[in-house]
């Protein structure tokens, strides 16, 4: 699954006068309860998370109408690590190439 960097960079103005870049991420909030994974994370930690959704509206812009900004509702979240029960049942090639997979993110 190849990843994008979303983030929208935002010029700022700063009190001398002059204006500071700045990227903003799109976010969701999520509780332990709806995404047990959750448990334990800390502030700045980094998760993965495959997200299923549906368009819930659109907004064209009205300079580019190429161009759209999207709502969508979150339907469903997975991750693709396994469980500690699948983990016990691999081969020790597949626990290497799983661990692997951990260590490098792919």
């Amino acid at each position: 699954m190849e990843m994008q960097d979303i983030g929208r960079v935002r010029e700022e103005p700063t009190m001398e006068g002059k204006s500071k870049k700045e990227k903003y991420y799109p976010s969701v909030s999520i509780s332990s309860k709806q995404l047990p994974m959750l448990k334990g994370k800390k502030f700045g930690d980094n998760i993965e998370l495959n997200i299923k959704g549906e368009i819930g509206g659109m907004h064209e812009d009205y300079d580019d109408k190429k161009e759209a900004e999207y709502e969508i509702k979150i339907m469903q979240v997975g991750t693709n690590t396994v469980s500690k029960k699948e983990y016990d049942k691999m081969s020790d090639e597949e626990k290497d190439k799983e661990d692997e997979k951990q260590v490098l993110g792919k």
